[in-house]
């Protein structure tokens, strides 16, 4: 997604208004291929000041993943915020973790949007917060049914104890 920035450069306009859509079908994030029901929704802008070029934007996005508890695929919707300092090449000392860079008057956002939807995306996906999983036993989808399996781990050190007990 390559942008203009030539009226903001030359002075013409302060202001670059985005409102448009990024079509990615999939990313690759943490080795799980996530799916993207429809194209990102991007809104925001980029703005010109005395301390330089200056982009803030809103991602929004639906997705499709699976439960890392359950194992269910289930949608998830999404806001990613891409916002930072748009610099030339040549004055790259930037350690931001997202850097954009002007190429004669242009910017090409797809970089990072893509790096921003990496760094926003949940470590642990889960269908909902109350999800109880599998049983370690039987494997059955606890959120579904309850199993008559005996779940409940007692460390060999203290079995005697146990036995004990009942």
């Amino acid at each position: 997604m390559i942008i203009n920035l030539s009226k903001l450069l030359d002075g013409t306009e302060n202001v670059v208004e985005i409102d448009d859509v990024f079509d990615l079908r999939h990313l690759k994030i943490r080795g799980k291929k996530i799916k993207f029901h429809k194209p990102l929704a991007l809104k925001g802008g980029i703005y010109k000041t005395d301390d330089g070029i200056f982009i803030n934007l809103d991602i929004s996005y639906e997705y499709t993943d699976v439960c890392d508890r359950c194992l269910e695929e289930f949608t998830n919707k999404q806001t990613s915020v891409l916002s930072g300092k748009i610099i030339e090449k040549a004055e790259d000392d930037s350690k931001e973790e997202i850097t954009i860079y002007l190429d004669k008057g242009k910017i090409n956002l797809e970089k990072a949007i893509k790096k921003v939807l990496v760094l926003d995306f949940p470590m642990k996906s889960l269908c909902n917060s109350d999800c109880k999983g599998l049983c370690p036993k039987c494997g059955i989808n606890l959120n579904e049914e309850q199993c008559e399996c005996d779940t409940t781990d007692v460390d060999p050190r203290l079995e005697k104890l146990k036995e004990l007990l009942d």
